[in-house]
Parts: C-alpha cells; structure tokens; sequence
C-alpha cells in the first residue's frame, strides 16, 4: 500500500495554508441575509414572492429593460450625451473624471448626463406607458 493520503483524508484534512476561520455567528449571519438567486422569469419571480408584496425583477424583466436602454442610448442620444453616459454609467466613472476625459467643463458633463437620463426615463415611461394600454 502506497504512504500518500487518499482523496478522503484530503479532503478531511484541509491544509491550514487555506483555511480561513470564519466565525460562528459571521457563518449564520451570512445565511440569514443571503439574497435568494434573481428569478429566471416573470411568472417564476410571481411565484416565489410573498403574499401582498410586488415580486423582485427577474432575469428576462432586467434583460429586456437593458435591451431598452441600450437602443436608446444608441438611437436617441446625442453623441455628446451618449459619450458622457458611456463614460460615466457603463464604464464607472465620476463626472469629474469623465469631464477631464473628454476635456469639457465639469458642468457640461454634469449638465449633459441629467439631461441624457431624464430623456431615457421619459422614453421608458412612454414606452411602459403604451404598453400597458396595447395589453
């Protein structure tokens, strides 16, 4: 029979290089407020929601909803307003890092992103809004 521990006794003895001590009540605190996985779909969202409470937004809701506004970012935005939002919602950055960027004036990039995200909600709402009216 061969010296060299079998996968069992591996496993059951973890090398104490990697383990990592987590205390008890961080373990069970880490359970209790665990967020349930996003439901895949809308009516899977409905079912797991609790009586009288709105359900949480499933992954085809927020899918579609980023599809939206991804077209109208594209399509109804300025080059301008499209930059800055670019610059500062997808990729992350402050308006005074995305105003050193594109070398404009802090307050036309702040400027041009209040007005670039008040015409994508507008736009979403109408869209919503005539939706809800075809159904």
């Amino acid at each position: 029979m061969s010296d060299d521990p079998t996968w069992e006794e591996l496993v059951a003895q973890p090398d104490k290089r990697f383990v990592y001590e987590i205390p008890l009540v961080g373990r069970y605190w880490l359970l209790e407020n665990a967020e349930p996985p996003q439901p895949e779909t809308d009516l899977q969202a409905l079912m797991e929601a609790a009586p009288h409470e709105p359900p949480r937004t499933s992954k085809e809701a927020q899918t579609s909803l980023n599809d939206l506004v991804a077209d109208i970012v594209a399509k109804e935005l300025s080059p301008e307003e499209r930059s800055v939002i670019e610059i500062t919602v997808y990729a992350g950055h402050s308006i005074r890092t995305a105003a050193k960027m594109l070398g404009w004036p802090k307050s036309t990039v702040h400027r041009l992103r209040s007005s670039a995200l008040e015409r994508i909600k507008h736009i979403i709402e109408t869209t919503e809004s005539s939706g809800e009216s075809d159904e």
